[in-house]
């Protein structure tokens, strides 16, 4: 008899990644929306069930009008939740949102807590 250890995947973890290699294909090949550009997703967070997907995502131009960005993905959620429709065969096709990754910023604003931290001679 043989057991395994590991815990088994689920498959949300499956599937995120799928998710986010058609969302990026999407996002250069198909969505015309100036107010996306420059867009890049970095992670996907499924619910166990499927049904929504929380899709993170950066701005390679950091001057770039984040509400106008985010307004701009909200737009093109119906549409993208289509092409995912289209392209994976999935019971359901997640509900889509977006949410801003604020993950480098807050990593840039600990390292300069951090190197003044190590800069005080006290």
């Amino acid at each position: 008899m043989v057991t395994h250890s590991t815990k088994p995947w689920k498959r949300s973890q499956r599937v995120g990644p799928a998710l986010r290699a058609v969302l990026c294909e999407f996002l250069l090949r198909h969505l015309k929306d100036p107010r996306v550009k420059g867009v890049e997703i970095t992670g996907v967070d499924l619910s166990p069930d499927l049904r929504n997907a929380l899709i993170h995502y950066l701005l390679r131009d950091q001057d770039a009008d984040r509400e106008a960005v985010q307004l701009g993905l909200d737009s093109a959620a119906g549409a993208m939740q289509k092409h995912v429709g289209e392209t994976l065969r999935l019971r359901r096709v997640p509900k889509i949102r977006f949410q801003y990754d604020n993950s480098v910023e807050d990593a840039e604003r600990i390292d300069l807590l951090l190197q003044d931290l190590q800069d005080d001679p006290s």
